[in-house]
């Protein structure tokens, strides 16, 4: 009985000191609330645009298409460039590296970097086109890289393709009456509950520290790096 007991300590204590884990909730949750915090950022003081998804560079293409100013397209181009080159690079790292823990604490490094140098640039609007690419790049590498948790598919940097699961998810549930869909419907209904609160969290901090805000998910990124486990 002390054995046990010994054993059942000894693995208390190794599950208070493994960190973070791949494809875990607790990594879910940080990835989404940085996704939401970067989405409120950007919006209030780089330049009104959703930078971790591209959905709003490609309207303001279309409108500056509309008005005639072709040449203004290239603003909103390179942000839309910069998420692909992010998706491109995830995947090559993916490609060329064995050790899975090794490529997702290179991608939040390089994340976490990313979104220091953003906090490091100036209100100005050639600054702002900037970071918007430095985040485009972030959110790239963070779709393509963090996108499953418990052997399920999710998004971190948007809504859209969660609400489209957790509608799936609860039809099957409602046709053949399993828990397993309905459970599966609630995982995406909380998915873009964190989400929503990484948003509400992002307009707090950055209504407070202005331009800086965007180091708070860097420092959790970091720590994400740091802590990250098999």
């Amino acid at each position: 009985m002390m054995a046990s007991m010994i054993s059942k300590a000894a693995r208390r204590r190794s599950c208070l000191s493994v960190g973070l884990r791949r494809d875990s909730y607790p990594l879910l949750f940080i990835m989404t609330s940085v996704g939401g915090f970067c989405a409120s950022y950007s919006f209030l003081v780089r330049g009104g645009v959703f930078a971790f998804a591209q959905t709003g560079n490609i309207i303001y293409s279309g409108h500056v298409m509309a008005s005639g100013h072709f040449l203004g397209v290239l603003t909103f181009l390179f942000p839309i460039l910069s998420y692909m080159l992010g998706l491109f690079l995830s995947q090559q790292l993916r490609d060329r590296q064995s050790d899975l823990v090794a490529f997702e604490k290179s991608i939040l490094l390089f994340q976490s970097l990313l979104m220091a140098l953003s906090a490091l640039m100036p209100d100005s609007f050639a600054a702002t086109r900037l970071v918007l690419c430095l985040l485009g790049l972030s959110s790239g590498l963070q779709m393509q890289t963090f996108h499953r948790v418990a052997g399920h598919e999710y998004t971190s940097i948007m809504v859209m393709g969660n609400m489209k699961r957790t509608v799936e998810a609860f039809s099957t549930y409602l046709k053949d009456h399993e828990r397993e869909p309905l459970k599966k419907a609630l995982l995406y209904i909380f998915i873009n509950g964190v989400f929503c609160m990484g948003s509400a969290w992002g307009f707090a901090v950055t209504k407070a520290m202005g331009d800086l805000a965007i180091a708070v998910p860097a420092l959790f990124l970091l720590f994400g790096a740091l802590t990250l486990k098999e």
